[in-house]
């Protein structure tokens, strides 16, 4: 009778070969699978195969380059449409004579605003700037009938953060603003109009 241990020796012997193969065809595949990800294959100047995802040196000739990737199939696309034939010239005829070069630079001197004179001009920028002074008078009123009102107001830093206006920045930002409604409001009786008073 065989003792146990000689058999299963055996069994260990017959396994371990089985297990090797295994291995193998498992790397093999691996590596196949690999080759075939990389893309491109070459010969070294010593005659081995080089697989690599990357093309190979400029020093390998054309001649040992084996396999490249393979090209990205496209669909295909239609071709562009042939652009239409341009419209046939118009028939050379003589000109109307209502549109001579004089004819036009009279209609276009038509379309054009008048030239202003100087006094012209002076009023129309005094003007502007009226308007100008009458909207800097009315918002200067608006801000100091708001901190007049007594609220806290918030105004932003420089990092843009809403902050609570301290008592040394809101007489700063009420001098800053009696001076402002002095210079843009209309003046009456020889003084400017006062808005509220603090």
């Amino acid at each position: 009778m065989r003792d146990k241990t000689s058999d299963q020796a055996a069994a260990r012997r017959m396994r371990a070969p089985r297990r090797w193969q295994a291995m193998a065809v498992l790397a093999g595949l691996v590596l196949c699978c690999d080759a075939r990800a990389a893309g491109w294959q070459w010969l070294d100047g010593s005659g081995h195969k080089v697989f690599s995802d990357m093309p190979p040196p400029a020093s390998v000739p054309e001649k040992n380059i084996v396999q490249r990737p393979p090209s990205p199939s496209y669909d295909a696309v239609p071709a562009p449409a042939a652009p239409p034939p341009p419209a046939p010239l118009p028939a050379l005829t003589r000109p109307d004579s209502s549109d001579t070069p004089a004819s036009r630079r009279s209609r276009r001197n038509k379309a054009e605003a008048p030239a202003l004179s100087d006094g012209e001009l002076r009023a129309a920028v005094d003007r502007r700037n009226g308007e100008i002074r009458q909207q800097n008078c009315q918002r200067a009123r608006e801000d100091l009938a708001a901190l007049a009102s007594g609220t806290r107001l918030l105004v932003s830093n420089e990092r843009g953060e809403p902050v609570v206006l301290d008592e040394a920045r809101q007489a700063a930002e009420v001098s800053r603003l009696r001076r402002s409604e002095q210079d843009n409001c209309p003046l009456r009786n020889g003084a400017a109009e006062r808005g509220p008073a603090q």
